[in-house]
This record gives C-alpha cells, structure tokens and sequence, in this order.
C-alpha cells in the first residue's frame, strides 16, 4: 500500500497493489495480481521482466521503460505464459536511451492465450514528441512508433475557453499537441482528483456538452 515491492525471487500468493504502491522486479508472482487504480507495476528495477502466473488485474499503471541502441531494441516485458492479459489503466512508456525513429517497435507483453481491452498511453520521450501506434497491443503485445516530432515546449501555456450553443471549447497553442489535458470532472465520481482526459494529447482543441449538473469543474495542462 506504500512504495515499492521488488520481487527478484518468486512471490506465490496473490498480489495487490493499491494507490501510490508499485510492485516491479525481475522475479515472478505465482497469484493473480491486482493493480488497483493509483497503484503501478512495471518490469526490473530499470529495464527487466517479471513474469506473473496468473492473468492480472490492470487497473492502475504498467510503467515500461525501452532503450533503442544501435538499432538493437531492448525494453522491459510483463510475461504471463499460457494465461490471457487484459489490458487496462494507463500504459506510461519512457525512453532510456537514443532517439526513437518511425516504425520503431517494442514487445512489452507477452501471452500465448491472447490479448484484449485497451490503455490510455502516456509517452515520456526526452528530446521528441512521440505519437504511438497501439493497434498490435491485442495482435501481439507490441506498440510502434508512429511518428515523432520536435521537442514539447515546457514553458506552461493558457488555455482559451468559449461557449457556444451549450458547448465548452477548449483549445491551446498548436506546438502544444501533445501535452496532457487533465480535468477533476471528466464523468468520473471522484471530482476532487484530476484525471487525464483521453485523446486530448493528441489534438489542441476540446469541445464537449456543458452539464449544468456538474459544479467546480476545471481543466489544466501537464508536460508528460
């Protein structure tokens, strides 16, 4: 329930891993783990495999780090055999090492049974912004590069507001694509804690219906 458990041994009953707790190592846990939300798991102690006996519970965070070199791609794994995985939560993916080029691919799951459901990608990626390309997450436990751009500026920027016809729109410098738009009223029940507001790193623009029901409700910007 508080900082982090590193299994480098093996691990035989279940797991759960609650709001500011991470469970990563090298090792293997044998019983199902549950990453509830705020909670994280990530592979290693850096970049690593951890192996899980049973299909897990995600829904907090699965922190993966990668480092391309030399044209040689070596990144963290979640490998869970012969058991189905489910993905859910946030998937946050930083780069260790080199700049990252198009088509760039990383195996960060692994399951002979098949994967489904999605994540919600937060990319930390120093020196470039980089769009990435999910749809393999169910094929194969990939994510591609799809595209990569020039350095996010870290100076905060305002956002502009207008209503029009019942409707919010949000918008925010171009070069800003990219940043994450974050809300403590985004349909979820708890409006005292911010959440990210899906899809909107990838545009500089949000429009949404007004609900008269909702009170105290704000947005704001944050560089991943």
């Amino acid at each position: 329930s508080n900082g982090t458990l590193v299994v480098n041994g093996s691990v035989t009953g279940p797991v759960v891993v609650r709001a500011g707790a991470t469970l990563g190592g090298n090792g293997s846990v044998s019983g199902i783990v549950n990453v509830q939300p705020g909670g994280s798991i990530g592979a290693g102690t850096s970049i690593g495999k951890l192996t899980l006996g049973s299909s897990p519970v995600l829904g907090g965070t699965v922190v993966v780090e990668l480092n391309r070199n030399s044209g040689q791609f070596t990144n963290d794994l979640i490998d869970v055999g012969s058991n189905p995985l489910t993905f859910g939560g946030t998937l946050l993916v930083t780069n260790m090492g080199a700049g990252l080029q198009v088509n760039d691919s990383f195996k960060f799951f692994n399951s002979s049974s098949g994967y489904s459901g999605t994540f919600f990608v937060i990319s930390r990626t120093p020196g470039q912004y980089v769009v990435w390309n999910t749809s393999n997450l169910t094929v194969n436990g990939t994510i591609r590069v799809a595209a990569v751009g020039p350095p996010l500026p870290t100076q905060p920027t305002n956002i502009v507001i207008s209503i029009s016809n019942n409707l919010t729109n949000l918008s925010w410098p171009s070069n800003y694509t990219g940043w994450m738009l974050q809300s403590n009223g985004v349909g979820l029940s708890s409006t005292g804690s911010w959440f990210y507001v899906p899809g909107a790193d990838l545009t500089n623009r949000l429009i949404q219906p007004i609900s008269k029901s909702r009170t105290n409700v704000f947005f704001r910007m944050n560089l991943p």
